[in-house]
Formats: structure tokens, C-alpha cells, sequence
């Protein structure tokens, strides 16, 4: 799906997704005017007992209602990385697969990043732990508390990542 041009929207909202089977985050950012926001953060996991079929069904059917719910303009994802465990790639590529899945049920563009480059984006290095990672999203986003768990901290560096994306916000060109 081709990118919208968003860069001169008043509103704007972000679903980023941290993916996995079982553990999912999400977090989802607003910018009005020049304030950015967090709208609503936390994780999808499905019942422990459930087999790979019920789970993806489960995310699945979360992450549909978590586009219903916020109508995002744009899905922020992280991109594909390759695990030392090859049954641990599989299953984030199965949860990735859920993710795009129901972003063009809705018909929500997509933009993908390395976890790097998210981190980069809110910490200034890529290479800062996921406690430095939660600090700077919550500084960021004027939150009391760092949000819980680092898969929600995640997802939010990953909605943050695509807010100051060039293609979005020219005055991070």
C-alpha cells in the first residue's frame, strides 16, 4: 500500500506493534499540532494453555480491534531479525504476518524499522538497553511512569521512530 502523504496533517496517529506469539506490544502515539502523545500502550498475550493456531487467532483478532478502536493513519512494525533460534524467527514472522494481515484488512499503511533505528530514534544511539529505551519514551511522551512491559516501551519507540520519519515530519529531513 502506498504511503499517504501525512507530513502536514494537524492529526495524527500511530500504531506501533511489537511482534510476537506470545507476548505482542502496542502502543499507540497522537501528535496534535506540535504535541505528541501517548493515546494507549500495553500487550496482546494469548492464554498459555493455547496451541500456535488459537494464538495467532487471538492476536489476530486484538490487533483488529485495536485498529477499529484507534483508527490509525499509519502501523509502525518491526522489521524481521534473525534469531540465533530458527523456531523463534519462525514464530515472530507468524506474528508479523498477523500484523500485516489485519493492517490491510484496514487498510492502514505500513512502515517497517529495525529495532536499531527505533532506538536510535528515541535514545540517539542504536545500541541503548531496553531500560534506556522505556525512560526516553516515557521523558518523551511527559509520562509520571515508564510504561510496562518493554514490549509496550518498544512498540512506543517504534510509533515514535515513525512520527519523526522524513516521509512524515519534514523537519526531520
Amino acid at each position: 500500500m502506498e504511503l499517504p502523504d501525512l507530513r502536514n496533517r494537524e492529526r495524527l496517529v500511530i500504531a506501533g506493534i511489537d511482534p510476537g506469539t506470545r507476548v505482542m506490544g502496542y502502543g499507540v502515539v497522537g501528535r496534535v499540532g506540535a504535541r505528541t502523545m501517548r493515546v494507549d500502550s500495553g500487550c496482546f498475550r494469548p492464554p498459555r494453555d493455547s496451541d500456535g493456531g488459537d494464538r495467532l487467532f487471538f492476536l489476530f483478532s486484538s490487533l483488529r480491534a485495536l485498529l477499529e478502536h484507534h483508527k490509525p493513519d499509519l502501523l509502525s512494525l518491526e522489521k524481521t531479525f534473525f534469531a540465533k533460534n530458527a523456531q523463534s524467527t519462525l514464530r515472530i514472522g507468524e506474528a508479523r504476518a498477523m500484523v500485516l494481515l489485519a493492517a490491510a484488512e484496514f487498510r492502514v499503511p505500513v512502515l517497517e524499522y529495525s529495532p536499531t533505528v527505533a532506538k536510535r530514534a528515541v535514545t540517539g544511539t542504536g545500541s541503548a538497553d531496553k531500560d534506556l529505551v522505556a525512560r526516553l519514551v516515557a521523558v518523551e511522551l511527559g509520562l509520571a511512569e515508564i510504561p510496562e512491559p518493554h514490549d509496550a516501551t518498544d512498540a512506543l519507540a517504534l510509533a515514535l521512530c515513525a512520527m519523526r520519519d522524513p516521509r512524515l515530519d519534514p523537519r526531520f529531513r
